[in-house]
């Protein structure tokens, strides 16, 4: 092995120590960026000469720079990120509904029922009492406001989950598109034996956004590209993205989401998707609140029929009767939003009826004190009181969002200890690093101070 074999080895060591460096270098500049994995150069022997029956190694070679990358944990991250999403935004939307029905507010649902029936049976003590009157026709025109309003803000947070469908949907679609394109350059990156790793991490950032939205399994090609299922159907395969669009539905009026191809043909996935965001946008306003709209609509019918029932059978003050004390809804659908006072009563509190027969004026109560007592009535929908069917209503709010909150947590608590996972292998240690500098550094100095001495020894053969 001559002197210039030698001064090819230490020059190998110190190109090599200068690619650690580069790398290091670069892992400390990403320590904060999201997304990044750690890179590793990969340092292998140069192979070895034979001379004079000796093996002697001829240097080392600098690899390819690898990502530190654990693709379970990744996927598993991602499948976890679309259940944090979907419970994070189900326990958003339980804070507001239960804000709605607060029980111990004294403008609550809970509160003005309980104080209607309090005010009628204080005019059956005395009918003929204007305050009484006022109050109990105050305490009517505040029950019937109450239920429409809290009908109107149920609807209204279907509404704000349907127009959340469509924003999502195109926000997930671009993503899927940036996707594709990360894939294509990845693949011409890597088809001619390039390194692609930071192009990687950012496809796996995206994918980590848009798992947000949609659940999305992850199927690695040999390409490098990925192809990316939604419900089984590819959203991205290659360079190729599929749109995920919305329509009205003319039946409904609600929005309806599609996977859409570039020739046009669209797969539905409105009722599979239930993960996620839109998953969660979806349950809230196909089930969640719908169902807690209709308990709130049976409540406002069955009270209404039996309140008016009661009433129209009484006599005002000017001995009339057959007044409603509200307006009759046509369909327990719509009854709760609809629900207001009788034009017969309004603004009128000597209408109100307090009286059984026309000859106990004015100071028969017992019509007043029949629609007192209509708080204890088996009168909603499977034979509950009033007050006991909207408690029933306020606790199955109160448990949902229970629930909704424990499973948001418990999967914040999943999702961070699998980020510590992901970071244990992929994150970047400043020590680890700072090591690292100081390692391939000391190489450098090394392999040059072979070629320090390799050229001084050159020098002293060319002085013979």
């Amino acid at each position: 092995m001559s002197l210039f074999d030698t001064l090819y080895t230490a020059r190998s060591g110190m190109q090599a120590a200068q690619v650690g460096i580069s790398v290091t270098a670069n892992n400390t500049a990403n320590a904060n960026t999201e997304g990044y994995s750690r890179q590793v150069v990969d340092l292998a022997s140069a192979g070895t000469l034979s001379t004079r029956g000796l093996l002697l190694g001829q240097g080392v070679t600098a690899g390819q720079v690898t990502r530190a990358f654990d693709a379970f944990t990744e996927s598993r991250l991602a499948g976890e990120r679309a259940g944090l999403s979907y419970a994070a935004t189900l326990s958003t939307a339980y804070a507001s509904l239960e804000a709605l029905f607060e029980d111990g507010s004294e403008t609550g649902l809970p509160a003005l029922l309980s104080g209607f029936f309090d005010a009628f049976a204080s005019l059956s003590s005395a009918p003929d009492d204007a305050a009484w009157r006022e109050e109990a026709l105050a305490a009517a025109g505040e029950l019937a406001a109450s239920f429409s309003s809290t009908a109107a803000h149920l609807g209204e947070q279907a509404e704000l989950a349907d127009a959340s469908i469509a924003t999502e949907a195109a926000l997930a679609t671009d993503l899927a598109v940036r996707i594709a394109d990360l894939n294509r350059q990845i693949a011409s990156a890597e088809a001619g034996g390039g390194d692609a790793n930071d192009l990687r991490d950012e496809r796996g950032r995206l994918i980590g956004e848009l798992s947000e939205y949609v659940e999305v399994s992850v199927v690695e090609e040999g390409d490098g590209s990925v192809t990316l299922l939604v419900e089984g159907e590819a959203l991205v395969q290659g360079a190729n993205a599929r749109s995920l669009v919305t329509s009205t539905d003319p039946a409904t009026g609600l929005q309806r989401i599609y996977l859409q191809g570039d020739d046009g043909s669209r797969t539905d996935l409105t009722d599979r998707l239930r993960s996620g965001s839109i998953g969660a946008a979806i349950e809230l306003r196909d089930e969640r609140v719908p169902e807690l709209l209709a308990e709130l609509d049976q409540l406002a019918y069955d009270l209404v029929i039996a309140a008016n029932a009661v009433h129209s059978a009484g006599y005002g003050l000017d001995g009339a009767t057959g007044r409603d004390l509200f307006e009759t809804p046509t369909a327990v659908d719509g009854a709760a939003l609809g629900m207001r006072l009788s034009a017969d009563v309004e603004g009128d509190p000597d209408a109100l009826a307090a009286a059984a027969d026309p000859a106990g004026l004015p100071g028969d109560g017992s019509v007043a004190a029949a629609i007192a007592d209509l708080a204890s009535a088996a009168l909603v929908g499977g034979g509950e009181t009033p007050v006991d069917a909207l408690a029933g209503l306020v606790a199955r709010i109160g448990s949902e969002a229970s629930s909704a909150y424990a499973e948001a947590e418990q999967r914040q608590l999943v999702v961070d200890g699998l980020q510590a996972q992901r970071d244990a292998t992929s994150g970047v240690s400043m020590e680890e690093e700072a090591v690292n500098l100081i390692r391939f550094q000391d190489a450098y100095e090394a392999s040059a101070r072979v070629l320090s001495t390799v050229q001084e020894m050159l020098d002293t053969l060319l002085q013979i």
